[in-house]
């Protein structure tokens, strides 16, 4: 052999006993008897192959030239070659099972659009072939013949009749790995599928769904969730452990709205799973290098803590709505994956806390998840603070905290005890059903009883408590009163409503003797309502002396003097006399409480003026006075009553009235 160069160099030497026939898997080559032993330059045409093959000698066609020959494009004369021709190359590369490994895998790779050519002719007639093929082929022909034909079920069922999950079954047909036929097979695999599963049916699904990328789980898992399938257990759990939001690795989240509202009204799912995604997402960038929010280890410790918390009542809360600076949203948008509706971004630039809105019993809840206070505020479900805070898309952190609330609460040292109590004491709600041990708190406390609530702390555990709440007043006092509920208040007025405040979460805490500190203090700040509890505390103590029960009377009648409505129904029950004093200056003496309750309405200079009203008090003022005063104010207090049929029957009345002036303002209102 003479190379461009000149130099010559002498030809390859092979066996002389090399032959196809019985060569095993791994090679093995034969040039036959009639052909020289030497391998040549070009090969041998595709006619002569198909010579060779007709005179029956396919044994001297070697490796090299049949992989040359599966790897062109082959068109084949009938009229020439006949179909029996085409059969007889069919049976000698079935009988040389280096030649069938080789023609099938790089058929499979035609059919993945990995290989540009292959001889069509080989897979038009494959179910002609099949007759003649050995059994240890028919598979490799079902296959190609599923493929070529798009019947991509058809290959599931094939795996499945042979105990193997379909990527497996590929890899023993020695087939090339999947790339163009992997999508399709995995978008017809629920489709494959019979519509009753048995437990080997559903054994063999998951087999198949363990070999599947993350993407790849998600579209099945939308596939079973919308199908009308009966599952057997094994599926249910995948579907239970892998899709629904409590679980730590979930594709809840990047499921579609669709599959979710199934999953939701199939097993029985609430809103939390917002909650909880929201805190999960803000804690890992706090692990991250660059911090990018600036999370501190305390606010870190607390997201995982207020998760935790609020997964006990999990069950109970509906309608959880978020409100996030625009640069929190920006890096979690893609893993939150929740309804638009349920997301606002603050308007406010400079804003840094995250707020969580939710339902649970009877009242509306306002998490601030962070920042110098990072308090919860507890609302009363009314109709007004329902549109305000869950259906307003103008809702912000500082309207919230503009807001008149009924609790707040803080994140100190104990929250988690006090809370509880609060929430079992004051507003009838009680954790999950069921639950023996609260999330979020080691054994050794967190043990709940549904009568007794949680384990109460020792009293040198609760003295430290005291000692962060203190701190914690400092600070989230400091911005209260500058909200716009205090713009008009004497200094002196409002740390008499902050000494009240601390005093009724001291009393939640059993600390007694802090409630009466600071409800001395409001009382003696001029707060008509400090004046009321006080009086009304020292009266129900078996303890205290005559002379201390006369000062408790002096308290309540002071308080019904600055027109407290509590103070002034006990002070008439019992016959205490008071008188608005002059040095009052209250403007509405002499007007008896509903003619005092129009004329805080028309002033503007109270939010809920008609508060202290008995439904008679409601109805004498519709007949009366309803062309002069606010009714949107008056429905909003009927709203927040609890329902009767006389309540409902004035507020359809007062709905009518406002609808006949255009200034209905409800638009989720019945038209009654």
């Amino acid at each position: 052999m003479k190379s461009r160069s000149g130099i010559v160099f002498e030809p390859p030497r092979t066996p002389v006993n090399n032959s196809l026939i019985n060569a095993d898997d791994i090679g093995g080559s034969s040039f036959g008897k009639s052909r020289s032993n030497v391998p040549q330059f070009p090969p041998i045409s595709f006619s002569q192959i198909m010579t060779y093959i007709r005179n029956g000698h396919a044994e001297v066609i070697t490796l090299s030239e049949w992989l040359l020959f599966f790897k062109s494009e082959v068109d084949v004369d009938d009229e020439q070659y006949g179909k029996d021709i085409l059969i007889q190359v069919w049976q000698a590369v079935d009988k040389f099972d280096s030649v069938a490994n080789i023609a099938f895998f790089l058929a499979s790779q035609y059919l993945e659009k990995e290989q540009e050519y292959y001889p069509r002719f080989l897979l038009e007639t494959l179910n002609e072939a099949k007759p003649y093929l050995r059994n240890k082929h028919q598979n490799r022909i079902a296959w190609l013949i599923n493929l070529s034909e798009g019947n991509y079920c058809g290959c599931h069922k094939l795996a499945r009749e042979h105990n193997a999950s379909t990527f497996d079954f590929i890899r023993r047909l020695k087939f090339a790995k999947p790339v163009f036929t992997r999508t399709k097979l995995i978008q017809n695999l629920v489709k494959s599928l019979p519509f009753e599963l048995s437990e080997s049916d559903d054994f063999w699904l998951l087999t198949v769904i363990d070999d599947l990328t993350i993407k790849e789980q998600l579209l099945v898992a939308e596939d079973l969730i919308n199908s009308s399938f009966s599952f057997k257990s094994r599926t249910e759990n995948w579907i239970i452990e892998n899709c629904l939001p409590n679980e730590d690795k979930t594709l809840w989240h990047k499921l579609s709205s669709s599959s979710r509202n199934i999953l939701k009204d199939k097993y029985d799912i609430n809103d939390f799973y917002i909650f909880d995604q929201l805190a999960k997402l803000l804690s890992e960038l706090a692990n991250q290098v660059n911090n990018p929010l600036n999370i501190n280890e305390t606010e870190s410790t607390q997201l995982k803590s207020r998760s935790e918390f609020w997964k006990n009542y999990s069950k109970g809360i509906k309608q959880v709505l978020l409100i996030l600076p625009k640069l929190s949203y920006q890096l979690i948008e893609e893993e939150l994956n929740i309804d638009e509706h349920k997301v606002i971004i603050a308007n406010d630039l400079l804003a840094t806390e995250e707020v969580v809105i939710f339902e649970l019993g009877e009242y509306l809840f306002a998490e601030v998840l962070r920042g110098t206070s990072a308090e919860l505020r507890i609302f009363e479900y009314s109709s007004r603070n329902i549109e305000r805070l869950l259906n307003s898309r103008d809702i912000s952190l500082s309207s919230i905290r503009n807001m008149t609330y009924s609790f707040v609460h803080d994140h100190e040292y104990l929250w988690q005890y006090s809370l509880e109590k609060l929430l079992r004491t004051k507003l009838n709600i009680l954790p999950n059903s069921g639950l023996k041990y609260f999330y979020g708190l080691p054994k050794v406390v967190g043990k709940y009883s549904h009568v007794n609530g949680l384990k109460k702390p020792d009293d040198s555990k609760l003295s430290e408590r005291v000692a962060h709440l203190e701190r914690w007043n400092d600070k989230f006092w400091a911005e209260e009163e500058k909200t716009s509920k205090y713009k008009d208040l004497s200094p002196e007025l409002k740390k008499s409503y902050r000494d009240l405040a601390i005093a009724k979460n001291a009393l939640l805490d059993g600390q007694r003797a802090i409630y009466d500190k600071y409800l001395a203090r409001a009382a003696n700040s001029n707060n008509p309502e400090a004046m009321y509890l006080l009086g009304v505390s020292i009266i129900n103590n078996p303890k205290a002396p005559i002379e201390s029960k006369k000062n408790a009377e002096d308290w309540i009648k002071e308080s019904a003097s600055f027109g407290y409505e509590p103070a002034a129904e006990l002070a008439k029950r019992y016959g205490l006399n008071f008188l608005v004093s002059p040095k009052k200056n209250d403007p509405y003496e002499g007007l008896g409480k509903v003619g005092r309750a129009v004329k805080r309405d028309i002033e503007g200079i109270d939010s809920r003026p008609y508060s202290s009203l008995t439904i008679i008090d409601f109805e004498h003022l519709y007949e009366n006075e309803k062309d002069s005063i606010s009714l949107k104010k008056v429905y909003d207090e009927l709203s927040r009553r609890k329902e009767s049929a006389r309540i409902n029957m004035l507020k359809s009345k007062v709905l009518r009235t406002l609808k006949s002036k255009n200034l209905a303002y409800d638009k989720n209102l019945l038209d009654l």
